[in-house]
């Protein structure tokens, strides 16, 4: 399965009607559900993480930044589920060439562009889902081309940067998510106008990625017209319009009560898969 991450701006200007939370159809596949994030969680209380992060890059996403910003989103996903299904799942940082839940690779993709920027992949090789893994792969070849004179996005080209390019003098990388998923819940919108720069040059970070693509990982699809059908499960999803989500046009740094409602019926639907 190949989830792609599509541009906000990109979205709102293909789709004008998008669906509620939605869970990915290939659900239907017990291999592949018990390899979701969600299931691993809920069956063995803990999520085990890496970070495949290339060379040429590492001066821009240094690890101990990435690792904090990963796990933030990481844990956004896994406290929402542990208020439906207590204890909530504990975070493990652990070598790539070892067992793990979520590879999060960061890099070239020359070989293999991705669409969108951004994908994620769920990678079953085993009947054991302990076997399987999730890739999670930000593509920093990609380059978003803003050319559309759009109100609040500057017209130019915009590529994936570190959420730690915001973090100002005497402000650590965690007071400031901390800032914008929690004590003051602020949309990217917001954000952008409080610093005065373009809605893209939020948008293309890595924070925002890692919490779109995590849902994916967790199990839920993306809603907009079009990926809908190919992708949600038409039994598992809301009725009517969705209002502005993570899982549909990442305006926001912190999850959303429709994407909470879809981790809700996710958690209901694999409570019996992982007994």
């Amino acid at each position: 399965m190949r989830s792609f991450f599509l541009p906000m701006l990109l979205v709102i200007m293909l789709s004008s009607k998008a669906l509620g939370w939605g869970i990915d159809a290939e659900f239907n596949d017990d291999i592949y559900a018990q390899t979701s994030l969600a299931a691993k969680a809920i069956k063995a209380g803990v999520v085990r993480y890496c970070l495949d992060i290339s060379p040429a890059v590492q001066n821009q996403f240094t690890e101990e930044n990435t690792k904090r910003t990963a796990e933030w989103a990481l844990q956004a996903w896994l406290s929402a589920l542990g208020a439906l299904q207590p204890p909530a799942a504990r975070v493990e940082y652990v070598p790539c060439s070892g067992k793990k839940d979520l590879r999060i690779i960061i890099g070239s993709a020359a070989s293999d562009p991705t669409a969108n920027g951004a994908d994620t992949q769920y990678v079953t090789v085993s009947a054991d889902p302990g076997e399987n893994s999730i890739d999670v792969r930000l593509d920093t070849d990609y380059v978003w081309h803003e050319t559309r004179d759009v109100s609040g996005a500057t017209n130019g080209d915009y590529r994936w940067h570190s959420i730690a390019d915001f973090v100002e003098p005497g402000q650590t990388l965690d007071s400031l998510i901390a800032r914008l998923a929690g004590s003051e819940r602020l949309t990217l919108d917001q954000f952008a106008q409080e610093r005065k720069v373009a809605h893209p040059y939020v948008f293309w970070t890595d924070y925002v990625v890692f919490l779109h693509e995590f849902g994916h990982a967790f199990g839920l699809c993306d809603t907009v017209d079009g990926l809908f059908q190919r992708y949600c499960d038409a039994r598992y999803v809301s009725q009517g319009e969705q209002p502005s989500s993570v899982m549909k046009d990442s305006n926001f740094f912190y999850l959303t009560d429709d994407d909470l409602q879809g981790l809700k019926a996710l958690a209901g639907r694999l409570q019996q898969k992982v007994q």
